[in-house]
């Protein structure tokens, strides 16, 4: 039996499903709620209740100290906060927003000459899936306790075990690398609606 949907203009097509609240209303995760005002607010979940109320709620991860002093260990914890918006005081709810993964990599070959390339690791990802994959591709050159006690991904320089690699993950966004701001995808779809047919004058005969 299909999930109950919501209202077809409340609701973007892509937005997740995954979550059903114990009411029997759809829960959208990572989703990107539009303000009437226009601002924008990512939050972890947001239920859409029968009355046009809006509940959501937002998890923060904070990385605490853990161990011996000195040993640079840390434990990751969550808190979650939740808020309730009236009707009237948002518009929409859209999905996470997707990009692709990336790596540079960069050391010396054997001949002692420099190298630095770059290529996809993950396509069609959102912010937190790319951590996810992030991890995975680490794990073939690091062992997993390392990979995991890693709390930065994305901000710094990765030494790659011994094999004299460093690498560098990022995002490219649809607008362009490391571009993650978060935008209603009815804009995202209007900013890009001039690419849906090529120009008939770049067309080859």
């Amino acid at each position: 039996m299909e999930p109950p949907q919501a209202p077809r203009d409340d609701v973007g097509e892509l937005a997740y499903r995954d979550l059903m609240s114990e009411d029997g209303n759809t829960v959208y995760t990572d989703a990107i709620v539009e303000f009437t005002d226009g601002t924008l607010a990512k939050f972890t979940t947001a239920e859409i209740l029968p009355n046009r109320t809006l509940r959501v709620t937002y998890t923060d991860t904070l990385y605490v100290d853990k161990g011996y002093v000195g040993d640079n260990e840390h434990q990751a914890l969550t808190v979650t906060d939740t808020a309730v918006y009236n009707d009237g005081v948002w518009r929409s709810v859209n999905p996470p927003k997707r990009g692709v993964l990336m790596v540079g990599t960069w050391g010396k070959r054997r001949d002692g000459q420099d190298y630095h390339t770059r290529h996809p690791v993950e396509a069609d990802v959102t912010a937190d899936e790319a951590r996810e994959h992030a991890k995975k591709w680490l794990s073939n050159y690091l062992p997993e306790q390392e990979v995991e006690r890693k709390k930065h991904l994305f901000s710094t320089d990765i030494e790659l075990g011994n094999s004299d690699k460093t690498a560098r993950f990022y995002m490219y966004w649809p607008h362009g690398i490391d571009d993650d701001r978060n935008i209603a995808l009815e804009t995202r779809a209007r900013l890009n609606a001039y690419h849906w047919r090529p120009d008939p004058d770049s067309t080859p005969d």
